[in-house]
């Protein structure tokens, strides 16, 4: 189903796309390819949507800190909004500080998406970035699925281009399986890692990875996301919180989060080395009412994103004579 959803400040009209079966109902926006809500059953059957978003457009244009978003070209942040790429400097535009965050000042997060394709169960958005956008060089040509399968929400991201260049894209939705009856940090979480890429004083990771063990990064048990998240670390005094990419094992689901009120989990498949895991430290009321009738406030999300290791611009090359491919599989479902 197509539904008018408004009108964007440069006047194209954005509309929401729903999905569903009888597991899942998925809003998505050819705005930002913005997953806008989530539905899925509680313990007592009871549907909730479990992810933050907003009611009205213009909140996601003028408030949204990514909510439910594509990022690109990059996602995370680029250290002083420039890379060097065959000898050749390239000047990003800044939009965090001095540095480059999710693309830049307008990345795919602002762009209204083509849909090639729309069903009950599968919506395929493009969109092409030409060569100089936010300073990244080469057109790329992006597609973005989003389909269902039974108890499935399966996002994958492809794209091409006709110049080398760097190419990092992941969904930045922010998920609350309470449906925003308690913070999401009271729910527990696994992430299969043995290593944290840790930050440096201005929030870019290093190079360089960290060991989890005996620190308070080790989600290698499950356990409640706020149980550590006061440690005096000093990695969670940079990041006020997590905000830190983990380099992920092999394990076939490497993630997986849980809510002990509703007893709704999620566990996420993907084909990325990396999970940035951001526990909503920087969310506030100045971000407004959320659709799950919420205002927003600290720790209320927390966000997932699959992608390549941020400000490592050597990984995240794509070259004219390659695709890049992300694959992702959340599964939802109830936890006894």
């Amino acid at each position: 189903m197509k539904k008018f959803f408004g009108k964007s400040k440069s006047g194209v009209d954005v509309y929401s796309f729903e999905l569903k079966n009888d597991f899942l109902k998925v809003n998505i926006l050819n705005y930002g390819g913005i997953i806008k809500n989530i539905y899925t059953c509680d313990k007592n059957k009871v549907w909730g949507n479990i992810v933050l978003g907003y009611d009205d457009l213009l909140s996601y244009e003028t408030l949204s800190p990514h909510f439910g978003c594509i990022t690109g070209r990059t996602a995370g942040r680029i250290e002083n909004a420039e890379f060097t790429l065959d000898e050749k400097l390239y000047k990003l535009k800044n939009n965090d500080n001095q540095h480059s965050l999710h693309g830049g000042v307008k990345g795919f997060d602002k762009k209204i998406w083509d849909i090639e394709k729309h069903s009950d169960n599968e919506i395929l958005l493009s969109y092409t970035s030409p060569d100089g956008e936010e300073g990244y060089p080469g057109n790329v040509e992006t597609k973005v699925s989003y389909k269902l399968e039974k108890n499935k929400l399966i996002w994958t991201a492809f794209a091409k281009t006709d110049k080398t260049t760097p190419v990092n894209i992941t969904n930045h939705t922010y998920f609350n399986l309470s449906g925003g009856e308690s913070l999401a940090t009271t729910h527990t979480l696994k992430i299969d890692s043995k290593y944290i890429y840790p930050l440096k004083e201005n929030f870019c990771p290093t190079e360089n990875t960290i060991e989890v063990e005996n620190t308070p990064f080790d989600f290698r048990k499950e356990k409640r996301i706020d149980k550590d998240i006061d440690n005096s670390h000093e990695q969670l005094k940079i990041g006020i919180g997590y905000d830190h990419p983990y380099l992920l094992n092999n394990e076939e689901y490497p993630i997986e989060i849980y809510d002990e009120l509703t007893k709704r989990a999620l566990k996420i498949k993907t084909n990325q080395n990396v999970c940035v895991f951001y526990s909503g430290n920087f969310l506030t009321a100045n971000e407004g009412e959320l659709s799950i009738k919420k205002e927003c406030s600290k720790h209320i999300g927390i966000a997932l994103e699959t992608q390549e290791c941020p400000n490592q611009i050597d990984k995240v090359i794509l070259n004219p004579d390659e695709e890049y491919y992300s694959y992702n599989e959340w599964v939802f479902y109830v936890k006894d």
